[in-house]
C-alpha cells in the first residue's frame, strides 16, 4: 500500500500517477480501487476502507471500471438503508463480474483483421 494517492492531484510517496483518483491505486502489477469508510459506518463495517482488484494493469481500463464501483458503492452509502459489509462487497463483486463478462463480449464481437501475405 505504498502507492495510495490522497487526492487526483497530490500524492503519498511514492506514486503510481500524479492524475490517479484516491481511490485507484497500483499494487505489483493490477490495479486496485480503495474507498475509506465513512466514520458512521466504522463500527458497523469493522473496517476503515474497502479495497477490490480490478483485474487489470491497464490504467484506462482501471479507472472506467473504478468510477463505476464508486459510484455503485456511493448509491448504495447513502441509499439510506444499513447495508452490512458483507453485501456491499457481493454488490461490488458482481458489478465487476458484469463489467469484465462485458468487456470479453464486446472484445469477442469485434471483426477480425486480417492481413494479405
Amino acid at each position: 500500500m505504498d502507492r495510495l494517492p490522497q487526492s487526483a492531484g497530490a500524492c503519498a510517496q511514492p506514486c503510481a500517477r500524479p492524475s490517479s483518483p484516491s481511490y485507484l491505486y497500483l499494487n505489483g502489477n493490477l490495479y486496485y480501487f480503495r474507498i475509506v469508510v465513512p466514520r458512521e459506518l466504522r463500527k458497523l463495517w469493522g473496517r476503515k476502507e474497502i479495497r477490490l482488484s480490478l483485474r487489470t494493469p491497464h490504467r484506462r481500463k482501471a479507472r472506467a471500471r473504478a468510477m463505476l464501483l464508486f459510484a455503485e458503492l456511493s448509491s448504495a452509502i447513502s441509499g439510506g438503508n444499513m447495508l452490512g459489509l458483507t453485501e456491499i462487497r457481493r454488490r461490488m463483486n458482481t458489478l465487476l463480474q458484469s463489467l469484465l463478462e462485458q468487456e470479453h463480449y464486446d472484445f469477442s464481437q469485434r471483426r477480425s483483421v486480417t492481413f494479405p501475405d
